[in-house]
């Protein structure tokens, strides 16, 4: 196969035209990096190709300042037309070396040439006529990009230009907060290529328009854009294997992207040596290979952004800053892994036609296939974030509701205060004369240990142990399963109904020596004297007017437990029974308790029991 590479830098028509009238059938002409000779030139020799060759493959190229508003060719009027032309539009992966000569590449150096171009432009039409000169006189350098200059600044002056006619757009995978600098973070590099076929037959001259290396200028002249390749070779691999040491590998790794041209020439050439035949090397086949390559490095590229994503979702901070961003990521790698699998679809069946070649048949199915398992991770990644989103509320959530119980816990402490602050700010008779500060203190110190303890006691085990064994007897009087609630009423009559059993108990208790006194009347006699013992020194101590108030309530507080202790004591010791002996009286009160805890809320019952154990 014959193959004959063209860019602006070496567009000569003479040379062009004799290598068309001695091209044999199947010759490739690459054609890289459009400008106006080289659209002359190959109109020329093509006979005057169709025009929009020309404008499918600029479209989007960046060689115009409202590139992000131009339709797209679905959109155009000939859009319904068959044309003798197809093209694909794919991502190629490479490495960013971040801010290195000056360049800010965490931005799209697109979208800075863009914005810059803009000024330049504005400049020319206001009568820079030197400039205009000066742009309208090049003939090698890039006609369709205007020389920019980056807004200066006091600390970074740069003057940056783009050396090439077509510089598209990309897609950073950069997943984190901020790249650091000289770090390499992953970008996919978009690329395209359109492909002329006269009669969609492989015996013709196949033209082939692709894009070149993006380069740029700077103050210490044009550089190539600070980039690695992902892969270090895109045509077939050395046929010696000491060519193919790991050594080599590493350093080709290291080394810059070539330019598609470059590679799709390297590829066709190795495949004409081995082949021996000049006919065999299909260059779209080629061309598509090494489409499908830079597809499947693409999308390991995008998983392991994705693999990135997953773990610093991991990091509650990092998930609350980047979320919006990894759910724009996200659907960005849906949108683009469609397009190129549909990409692909399409120029195989504009090219080839209904009947695909088996070894474009081969690439198709690997990229879908690839694809496929692409957006599964995609979808599962999503949901994993969502996930991660939904356990970060929750624990939020559970911060506030801890927020609260604190403020919570301050209003058992700032409550008391404030009714002890009101009760001594309101007009009383005890208090016209106002009181010493020792005895807010006091009061404060009383009402705050007797509501905090009060919530104490609430939340105390016994506390709950006790509720939580009276509810389950509530079911059981209200016939009710475990998981059905509880009505008022029922309640009501529960409480009722232990009440009056209580009191019946107590009653029968008391009243038992009396009714079945069996000559120990005498018993009852003592234990109401003991029972006048605390009453009546307590009614005597209340009813002196000249005591302090609070006098007698600290007298009362002493004197009622010790009287009630020294009256138990007496009938222990007058009685000598077992039943009321110490042992007895904690040992009965025990059993009680467990029999009363054990109590569990079973399905309904038929009968209704009655509370007896108080």
């Amino acid at each position: 196969m014959e193959i004959y590479r063209v860019d602006h830098h070496r567009a000569q028509l003479a040379k062009l035209n004799e290598f068309w009238t001695r091209a044999s059938p199947g010759t490739a002409i690459l054609v890289e990096d459009l400008c106006p000779q080289l659209v002359d030139m190959v109109g020329e020799v093509f006979r005057k190709p169709h025009p929009e060759i020309f404008a499918e493959h600029l479209h989007r190229s960046g060689h115009k300042a409202d590139y992000a508003w131009e339709a797209s060719s679905d959109q155009w009027v000939t859009a319904g037309f068959r044309k003798p032309f197809c093209s694909i539009r794919w991502y190629r992966p490479v490495f960013r070396h971040d801010k290195s000569y000056g360049v800010d590449t965490s931005r799209n150096i697109q979208d800075i040439l863009i914005a810059e171009k803009q000024e330049s432009e504005d400049r020319i039409l206001a009568g820079n006529a030197e400039e205009s000169a000066s742009d309208t006189s090049r003939h090698q350098a890039p006609w369709m990009t205007v020389r920019t200059r980056k807004k200066k600044r006091q600390a970074d002056p740069v003057q940056i230009t783009s050396t090439t006619n077509i510089l598209r757009n990309g897609i950073s995978l950069v997943v984190d907060t901020a790249a650091e600098a000289g770090v390499q973070t992953p970008f996919l590099w978009e690329e395209k290529a359109t492909v002329l076929v006269p009669d969609h037959t492989h015996n013709e001259t196949v033209l082939i328009l692709l894009d070149p290396l993006p380069v740029v200028q700077n103050q210490t002249g044009s550089v190539e854009l600070p980039y690695t390749a992902h892969r270090p070779h895109r045509h077939p691999p050395p046929l010696l294997p000491e060519l193919d040491s790991p050594k080599i590998r590493a350093l080709s790794n290291q080394a810059g992207p070539t330019s598609t041209a470059y590679d799709l020439e390297a590829s066709l050439r190795l495949s004409s040596n081995v082949t021996g035949n000049l006919q065999i090397a299909d260059p779209v086949e080629s061309l598509l290979r090494i489409v499908c390559q830079d597809v499947a490095s693409s999308f390991e590229l995008i998983d392991a952004s994705l693999e990135r994503i997953g773990a610093l979702s991991i990091d509650d901070y990092e998930l609350q800053t980047n979320l919006d961003k990894w759910r724009l990521q996200m659907a960005s790698f849906q949108k683009v892994t469609n397009q190129l699998v549909q990409g692909f679809q399409q120029f195989a069946a504009d090219f080839y036609g209904p009947g695909l070649p088996n070894g474009v048949a081969k690439l198709h199915r690997e990229v879908g296939e690839k694809a496929a398992r692409l957006l599964e991770r995609i979808a599962s990644c999503q949901s994993g974030l969502r996930a991660d989103m939904s356990l970060l509320e929750s624990r939020r959530g559970i911060a506030e509701a801890e927020s609260v119980t604190r403020l919570t816990e301050l209003a058992f402490i700032f409550i008391p205060l404030s009714f002890v602050s009101s009760l001594f700010s309101m007009q009383v008779n005890e208090l016209s004369s106002g009181v010493p500060a020792s005895k807010f203190v006091a009061a404060g110190c009383i009402v705050l240990i007797i509501i905090y303890g009060l919530r104490l006691a609430i939340r105390a085990r016994s506390t709950v142990r006790l509720q939580k064994a009276v509810v389950d007897k509530a079911r059981i009087y209200n016939k009710l399963t475990p998981s059905d609630p509880i009505p008022t009423t029922g309640f009501l009559l529960f409480c009722c109904n232990a009440i009056v059993a209580g009191i019946l108990a107590i009653s029968r208790f008391c009243l038992k020596p009396i009714v079945w006194g069996g000559g120990r009347m005498w018993g009852v006699w003592l234990s109401l004297a003991a029972v006048a013992l605390i009453v009546v020194p307590t009614v005597w101590l209340w009813g002196q007017s000249g005591l302090d108030l609070s006098f007698k309530a600290v007298g009362t507080m002493i004197f009622v437990p010790a009287c009630l202790l020294f009256a138990w004591l007496l009938l222990s010791f007058l009685y000598e029974d077992a039943g009321w002996s110490t042992a007895m009286l904690v040992e009965r009160r025990v059993r009680a308790a467990r029999r009363f805890y054990s109590v569990r809320a079973p399905s309904p019952v038929s009968s209704v029991p009655t509370i007896r154990d108080v």
